[in-house]
């Protein structure tokens, strides 16, 4: 049956908010546990590198393609079920996470209700512990199953409770380890609260992120992850009037201000420019190749380093480069 759905030489673009990248030499979408093994052990014989797509939001896939087999995740299913005075909702990692957001609002959850409008998969959401300043996902996790695929033996389906997935700023197990996730439970208390008033918080984030993010044009979110402000040489902090942010665990310096402090604003490398609303999102203005964005994300690494002696970190997944 696996074989019957592999596609091959694939564009990978329209599964990207980029709309960009080559192609798949392997392709193959799944909502199936037993298909998922198949694809891996297949791979595994095949001796290919496995990459997983979950929403395509969060990446950059080289023009070069993918020279392996592409995954994309497409479970599901969502459920329910009340423990004691909680709620445990389960989610497939291919659930929009917009989609799993509502569900749990639609229930009276509302622990996450900070991160509408956050684009994406609930299984890259994990991944990358998706967040704002001060709520992420893993605030909301109980447990995450997948299936881990490390060289040694059989692929193996585990489950991780919030701690053993080691959650850190947009950052969690599975960005360095061989495990795809495959389902994802949140947990929380229902809240009682005048649904008026849930609509018109959700309305005035929506309408925040839409008035502050260019979403006119093909983006993949923040490219670069603001700074921990420790890591500033004392005498930059003496010398600008640097942003600070409380996050939940230190002060931070916004990626998107010092960008902005080095005059990037709409720098442009062929059909890739700095976002005029908000200089840390990176945008496809005018059909860009992927080494058009990559250039630029290189470039600005550069002259931010210069200025204020720090290095920006990518929050994307870079592949291919």
């Amino acid at each position: 049956m696996f074989k019957d759905i592999i596609q091959k030489n694939v564009p990978l673009a329209p599964y990207t908010t980029y709309r960009i990248g080559g192609r798949a030499k392997y392709f193959i979408n799944i909502d199936n546990k037993d298909i998922l093994l198949e694809a891996l052990l297949w791979a595994k014989q095949q001796q290919l590198d496995v990459l997983v797509l979950g929403g395509g939001s969060n990446i950059l896939i080289s023009d070069n393609g993918f020279d392996g087999l592409v995954i994309k995740i497409y479970n599901t299913t969502k459920d329910i079920k009340e423990v004691d005075s909680q709620c445990l909702c389960t989610f497939g990692a291919g659930v929009p996470y917009m989609s799993a957001l509502n569900f749990m609002f639609d229930h009276n959850l509302f622990n996450l209700l900070n991160l509408i409008g956050i684009p994406g998969s609930v299984g890259g959401a994990v991944y990358g512990n998706a967040g704002v300043s001060n709520k992420e996902t893993k605030d909301g996790i109980f447990e995450v199953r997948g299936l881990d695929y490390s060289d040694l033996g059989l692929p193996v389906w585990k489950t991780f409770n919030q701690q053993e997935c080691n959650f850190g700023y947009r950052d969690s197990l599975f960005k360095h380890s061989p495990i795809i996730i495959w389902e994802v439970t949140f947990i929380d208390i229902p809240q009682q609260l005048n649904k008026t008033d849930v609509q018109q918080k959700i309305s005035e984030i929506l309408n925040n992120r839409h008035k502050s993010q260019p979403y006119m044009f093909p983006n993949a979110g923040c490219v670069f992850k603001n700074v921990n402000l420790e890591l500033f040489p004392p005498e930059i902090i003496s010398k600008y009037n640097l942003v600070i942010k409380q996050n939940q665990n230190c002060q931070e310096v916004p990626a998107g201000f010092l960008i902005e402090q080095c005059g990037l604003k709409g720098y442009q490398i062929g059909g890739a420019q700095v976002s005029e609303k908000h200089a840390n999102f990176l945008i496809n203005k005018n059909n860009a190749k992927s080494s058009d964005i990559y250039n630029l994300i290189c470039y600005i690494k550069n002259v931010v380093r210069d200025r204020f002696g720090v290095n920006l970190e990518e929050e994307i997944r870079l592949i291919g480069f």
